[in-house]
């Protein structure tokens, strides 16, 4: 794998792809929804490779790696979800001074933008789209053990901008999983505008001590949900139960629940015995726990 042919071809995209009017952007992921749609049984096959060849993950991780019709349709919704999105490329401020100097905040495209993250094939999806929605040429790295999947997912990138007569170029993807590439991406300035690093610790680390370019960092951490005072069990409970079970293995999932003092005694059991009905561990303060129960 050649990286900076692909970072040069990516580069000349660039000009290409930000200049296209949105109507154009739009019809490029409205095609990129309907092959993912014809192509549904090309991309479970792929998907299905994957699986088999990677028998030995963790659960979350092989979770998080499973496609099946139901999430490639909420892949589907989501690209619809970016086309209804305004166009970001819009000026959104214009002014004229006193002494007639007409001044324009003109929103432009980054460039060229490098995602390294793991096995999750929406996400090879979603950063493609978003690109293409914003005007920007995209250089994607996802996790070895979804190479397939990806390769799939890309293929229809590629296609719908063919057939928009724009450069398949636009959107990239290091067929290569070996790691020995992520330091290079963290060396390519010249070509590359930004890296979004989305991962663990140790990959956040290396882009941040690394990187050349600018990068943009999520965040990691627990994710909590505070119950307040005036908060009521009939609404909390499917908080709770959609926060925790809907898709448990994402970053996001519910993790911490804090809650008020003055709904220990009321809540606390309650919620305890719905989450365990479901199969959720739970860890508890003793001394909480006892106050809720007296």
């Amino acid at each position: 794998m050649n990286l900076i042919s692909i970072c040069k071809s990516a580069r000349e995209c660039t000009k290409e792809i930000g200049s296209l009017s949105n109507l154009k952007r739009n019809q490029i992921l409205k095609d990129i929804s309907e092959n993912l749609k014809s192509q549904e049984s090309l991309i479970l096959k792929a998907n299905k490779k994957d699986l088999s060849n990677n028998t030995r993950l963790p659960i979350e991780i092989r979770e998080r790696l499973i496609l099946n019709p139901k999430k490639l349709r909420n892949i589907i919704t989501s690209i619809n979800n970016i086309r209804k999105l305004n166009d970001p490329l819009l000026s959104s401020e214009e002014f004229t001074r006193n002494d007639g100097l007409v001044i324009k905040k003109q929103p432009v495209p980054i460039g060229v933008i490098a995602a390294i993250y793991e096995s999750r094939p929406n996400v090879t999806i979603d950063i493609a789209c978003l690109s293409i929605k914003s005007g920007n040429v995209a250089i994607l790295r996802g996790g070895k053990e979804s190479l397939n999947t990806n390769l799939s997912i890309t293929k229809i990138i590629k296609e719908a901008l063919k057939k928009n007569n724009v450069s398949s170029n636009c959107i990239q993807y290091l067929k290569d999983p070996n790691r020995k590439y992520i330091n290079e991406i963290l060396g390519m300035d010249e070509y590359i505008d930004l890296v979004i690093p989305r991962g663990g610790k140790e990959l956040v680390n290396n882009v941040s001590r690394n990187a050349k370019m600018r990068a943009i960092f999520g965040g990691i951490g627990v994710s909590h949900l505070f119950i307040d005072e005036k908060i009521d069990e009939e609404s909390l409970l499917p908080i709770l139960e959609n926060a925790k079970t809907q898709a448990p293995s994402v970053c996001n999932a519910l993790d911490t629940i804090l809650l008020h003092e003055k709904q220990q005694n009321k809540l606390l059991p309650k919620i305890i015995n719905h989450l365990i009905g479901l199969g959720i561990e739970m860890r508890i303060q003793p001394k909480l726990f006892q106050k809720a129960k007296k």
